[in-house]
């Protein structure tokens, strides 16, 4: 089902003389002049300042992709454990498990 729309007649304007606005009875007034307004206008700086020239080790340093920290495994120093303990690293050792000594 479709609605039609009823075309609707369009106005003309007609365009009327100044004689014609006065000899139906139109009143022309004259206005004061309105007062300047004082507009004050807002100006803020949209950068913090002058450029900032970089040398390349500061631009990647401050820009550059993170380098990815190898992690170091813990160290032990067997020689600065108590006794019990000293045993059961040896155990582990000759087991096979990888363990540094300093």
């Amino acid at each position: 089902m479709t609605i039609s729309k009823k075309k609707q007649p369009q106005k003309k304007v007609k365009a009327e003389s100044l004689s014609e606005f006065l000899s139906r009875g139109g009143v022309i007034t004259k206005l004061k002049p309105k007062e300047e307004q004082d507009i004050k206008e807002v100006t803020r700086l949209t950068s913090s300042g002058p450029a900032t020239i970089l040398s390349l080790d500061e631009a990647g340093f401050y820009y550059g992709e993170v380098k990815v920290k190898k992690v170091k495994k813990p160290v032990i120093d067997l020689s600065k454990l108590p006794e019990s303990l000293r045993l059961k690293f040896t155990e582990v050792e000759e087991e096979g498990e990888d363990v540094e000594e300093v």
